[in-house]
């Protein structure tokens, strides 16, 4: 079994890390002594040197590459759940070793060990709380990254291990700024995982002596305090969703923009279209948004990834030219986006009505009548005042690329769509229409 580096710590560390392996590896002690003047330099995070995304849901996968040794653990899963459970999240579960979870009351780690259920003094988990993970071997972790609401966590006079779920990359003396009662908080203690070292920082001292700086969301610290006080938490709303794709097929001679529908994008939202960072900007009061396709995307499938709240979501773009499903799937997807891009039933009624004439032409065959009404769906958007102007843009784009969808379908150039179209969309329309065909306008 690994023991963590202990040069430079002080004895009593040394002391508490040897203790603790050895109780492990008696599988005897009940309880792993934690004197309060040695807690602050036990522990530290392991997401200091490590990627925490999500992939496709709000709540998880969170994942989490874990190292051999000391690891700092942020549970984020539900209430109650058993202590077990972050075994079964591993990759190799028989890498973990032990849990440790620190009791402030009596002042001990309670400890779940990776044998006979009697031994263990730590059986069921609570939201958000700090842990530390002993493995024997790398591994890597899955679970869920959960909302939660509003909370504030008591500080005791001393050492408080403490979960950091602040934003991301947050310098220490940033994240004590916004503390209520900053003035009892005087020092962050810190673990990297990769070297088994600690980083600190104290308050006031000099630049040149802080180790630690910066915070990794869902990092475990270790905070010293002069007296009681309170450490809040801002809710957490989950991390992105993306529940659509809108073109389904994304042409990039009709528009180099395509759509995003869903929720918890947050105020800036990063994205990158196959691994390359992209133009987004937030349409339909947050539910949505606009991405601009980088240069030289190949035709077929290519991943998106969306950033927000310290989480990601994957999903997937179809570049190419669309077939009659695609685009009666983009309408379709389209009716859903309207709907979040204003609260006036009425406005989104016009809209949507504009959206159904599409379909209805287009699925009874006839294609000239289908262009003429997307026509008038892109006039509708842009006379609906109950939008705004960046939401009216985006839907106005998507009828760019119905009318180069349906002109694609119909096998011939219709001249009169730039007339029918608003003058800043139809010229452009017409050109991209003519080019796609092999039509000199």
């Amino acid at each position: 079994m690994h023991v963590p580096a202990t040069k430079g710590l002080p004895k009593p560390l040394s002391l508490l890390l040897i203790a603790a392996v050895i109780a492990l590896l008696l599988g005897v002690s009940a309880l792993v002594r934690a004197p309060s003047a040695l807690a602050a330099t036990i522990s530290e995070d392991s997401y200091g040197t490590q990627q925490d995304s999500q992939i496709a849901a709000a709540s998880g996968p969170r994942t989490v590459a874990l190292f051999q040794g000391f690891n700092g653990f942020t549970y984020s899963g539900p209430d109650g759940a058993d202590a077990g459970t972050i075994a079964v999240g591993l990759a190799d579960p028989d890498a973990l070793a032990a849990i440790f979870a620190y009791d402030p009351d009596t002042d001990r780690f309670n400890v779940w060990r990776n044998g006979p259920a009697f031994l263990n003094t730590l059986s069921r988990l609570h939201s958000n709380q700090a842990l530390f993970l002993l493995l024997d071997r790398p591994s890597t972790w899955g679970g869920p990254a959960l909302p939660y609401p509003a909370q504030t966590l008591p500080l005791a006079q001393g050492f408080n291990l403490i979960p950091y779920l602040g934003p991301n990359g947050l310098s220490p003396a940033d994240a004590l700024a916004q503390l209520p009662d900053l003035a009892p908080v005087t020092s962050l203690f810190y673990l990297d995982p990769a070297s088994q070292t600690y980083r600190s920082f104290r308050r006031g001292a000099p630049e040149i002596l802080n180790t630690l700086n910066a915070l990794p969301r869902y990092a475990v610290l270790w905070a010293v305090t002069t007296r009681p006080t309170t450490w809040p938490l801002e809710p957490f709303v989950g991390g992105p969703v993306i529940d659509d794709v809108l073109p389904a097929v994304i042409d990039p001679a009709a528009s180099r923009v395509f759509m995003l529908r869903g929720d918890n994008f947050g105020a800036t939202p990063s994205v990158t279209v196959g691994g390359v960072e992209s133009e987004a900007t937030l349409i339909c009061g947050g539910n949505a948004v606009q991405v601009a396709l980088p240069a030289d995307v190949a035709a077929g499938a290519t991943a998106v990834d969306v950033t927000s709240n310290g989480l990601t979501a994957r999903t997937s773009i179809m570049v190419g030219t669309p077939d009659l499903a695609a685009v009666l799937a983009a309408l379709e997807s389209t009716k859903a986006l309207v709907s979040l891009c204003t609260d006036d039933e009425a406005s989104v009624s016009s809209i949507q009505a504009s959206l159904d004439a599409i379909i209805g032409q287009l699925s009874a065959g006839t294609y000239t009548a289908a262009l003429d009404a997307t026509a008038e769906f892109v006039n509708t958007v842009a006379e609906t005042p109950a939008l705004s102007p960046v939401s009216a843009q985006a839907l106005q784009e998507l009828g760019l690329s119905f009318a180069t969808g349906i002109a694609t379908l119909n096998g011939v150039l219709l001249p009169d769509v730039g007339d029918l179209l608003l003058p800043d969309l139809g010229d452009l329309i017409t050109t991209v229409i003519g080019v796609g065909l092999g039509i000199g306008l």
